[in-house]
């Protein structure tokens, strides 16, 4: 027993001394333990700190997409709401709309979408309502048939009302003398009620090419806003800045629209190019006595980076107006450049907007976007170039379908503030100048 006892004690002795043996001496440490300091780490920590909140900006926004497609995908989302909002037959479809109108604080303005098809004749009811000044109710008609080429004729109308801002005509408002001033130069806000009855024929000679010519009677009415916190249009400007404030302007409109699109598919970041050129004439009707010729043209390219659904797109967009012998043109009708998506607009005889966009696909359904656009207007082409132009940089993503976008949200940063960009429902239709300008 006592040898056992031996035998095991010797045993935990030569395990102790060996454990010692291997374990690495202690060295005491007094002082700061730290990197060696290279040439220019001060700048480059100046610059992390300077940029972390861009780039953990641009991580959330990669997660939050990431988690959105993926739950896009997983969850089936798609096609659970096409069973809930479409008809066993897909003849009728409900969708809901959403869009935040940025002029008065950022209200939302919801609305419902009904549309209705039926082997070539199709049609669309609209309602969007954000408060009592905000909202709009439009209908429209379409019939296709197939003679020889693709073509279909639509009828539409509309009755919208809607809060605007005017800070007079010209790049810069402020010192164009063309803007008689009541009091200090500002922004004065509207209300804008238009009703508008178009008809269209359109024609696809090949699957790139669409022809379109429409025409048009409109109406507009303005006045003050209901709440009185504004500085008002007569408040700003004298009455012959702002021709056509005053009184209820009633014009007809044509115009011929030729468009080249050869992206495989409207909707998403796709290679290919786009041109499109338009011409109209404008006259005033039931005592208007406006006068005036349009023509425009839209010029872009959507290249491949490196992977296919990697777009950068380049793109020009101009528009003109000239009055008819000197007419009158209510100030309403210039050009307004909405292809600017920073803050406010500037309007004038004169518009081109240069922008460049490059878009990836995050998911089958929906794509990242990074944008700037470079804005000018002027009174006419020779007066077009100039260095003070307005400048606006943004990101957001887009939901798309197989032949438009569908969705949107985005962020943009211009000189005139910040501005935030929330819409879904159906896209814009074709030659949004009818529509919508």
């Amino acid at each position: 027993m006592r040898r056992g006892a031996w035998r095991l004690a010797q045993a935990a002795l030569l395990v102790a001394s060996t454990a010692r043996a291997d374990a690495p001496p202690v060295v005491p440490v007094s002082g700061v333990l730290r990197e060696e300091q290279r040439p220019g780490d001060g700048l480059r920590a100046a610059g992390a700190w300077a940029l972390y909140p861009l780039r953990h900006g641009f991580d959330l926004a990669y997660v939050a997409s990431g988690n959105a497609a993926a739950l896009l995908e997983r969850e089936a989302i798609v096609p659970r709401y096409k069973r809930l909002t479409r008809a066993a037959d897909g003849s009728i479809a409900i969708y809901p709309t959403f869009r935040v109108h940025k002029i008065h604080n950022y209200a939302p303005v919801p609305g419902l979408r009904l549309v209705s098809s039926r082997a070539r004749f199709g049609s669309t009811l609209a309602v969007q309502y954000g408060d009592g000044e905000d909202w709009e109710i439009e209908g429209k008609l379409r019939f296709g048939l197939m003679a020889g080429v693709p073509f279909a004729l639509s009828l539409e109308g509309f009755h919208e009302s809607y809060t605007y801002w005017f800070e007079g005509v010209g790049q810069s408002p402020a010192s164009d003398p063309r803007n008689h001033f009541v009091g200090a130069p500002g922004r004065a806000y509207y209300v804008e009620k238009k009703q508008r009855a178009l008809a269209s024929f359109g024609a696809r000679p090949s699957s790139d090419l669409e022809v379109f010519i429409s025409s048009s009677y409109l109406q507009r009415t303005m006045r003050d806003p209901a709440v009185h916190e504004h500085t008002t249009l007569r408040e700003l400007l004298r009455p012959e800045s702002v021709d056509g404030a005053e009184r209820r302007v009633r014009l007809v409109y044509q115009e011929l629209t030729v468009r080249y699109d050869s992206r495989p598919s409207r909707g998403g970041p796709q290679p290919g190019a786009l041109l499109e050129l338009y011409g109209g004439s404008g006259r005033g009707v039931l005592g208007e006595r406006a006068h005036f010729m349009r023509a425009g043209a839209t010029a872009a390219a959507y290249v491949q980076v490196a992977r296919l659904h990697n777009v950068l797109s380049p793109r020009l967009v101009l528009d003109t107006l000239a009055p008819v012998r000197d007419e009158t043109v209510p100030f309403s009708e210039l050009p307004r450049q909405p292809a600017f998506r920073g803050v406010g607009d500037r309007r004038d005889f004169v518009s081109l907007v240069a922008s460049l966009d490059y878009r990836w696909r995050i998911s089958r359904a929906l794509a990242g976007r990074l944008y700037t656009d470079l804005g000018r207007v002027a009174p006419s082409l020779r007066a077009l170039p100039g260095d003070d132009l307005r400048v606006a940089v943004g990101a957001g993503a887009d939901l798309y379908g197989d032949n438009a976008d569908v969705g949107r949200a985005a962020i943009t940063v211009s000189r005139d503030g910040v501005g935030v960009t929330l819409s879904f429902g159906a896209p814009p239709s074709f030659g949004d100048r009818q529509h919508r300008d």
